[in-house]
C-alpha cells in the first residue's frame, strides 16, 4: 500500500491544478486506510498473543493435572501393595 500511496504521490506532483484535488482526496483516504490497516493488524497482534498466553496457561494445568493423577496414582500403587 505504501508504493502506491508513493506513485499517487509522484503523479500529484506532475499533475496540473485541476487535477491535483482529487489527487489530493485520494492520496488522503488511502492514507488513513493505511493507517487502520495497521490500527487493525496491531490489534490482531495483541489478541494473538492473548490466544497464545491463554493456550499456555491451559496446556500448563492440564500438565500439572497429569503429573498429579499419576503421582497420586503411584501412591496408591505402592500403599496398595505394602498391604498385600
Amino acid at each position: 500500500m505504501g508504493a502506491d500511496i508513493d506513485r499517487l504521490e509522484a503523479k500529484a506532483r506532475e499533475a496540473h491544478a485541476d487535477i491535483k484535488l482529487p489527487y489530493s482526496k485520494s492520496l488522503k483516504q488511502m492514507r488513513s486506510t493505511r493507517h487502520e490497516a495497521m490500527a487493525r493488524y496491531g490489534e490482531l497482534q495483541e489478541a494473538t498473543a492473548g490466544v497464545w498466553d491463554s493456550m499456555a496457561k491451559g496446556t500448563a494445568q492440564a500438565w500439572n493435572t497429569r503429573v498429579s493423577a499419576f503421582a497420586e496414582a503411584r501412591a496408591t500403587f505402592k500403599n496398595g501393595k505394602k498391604k498385600c
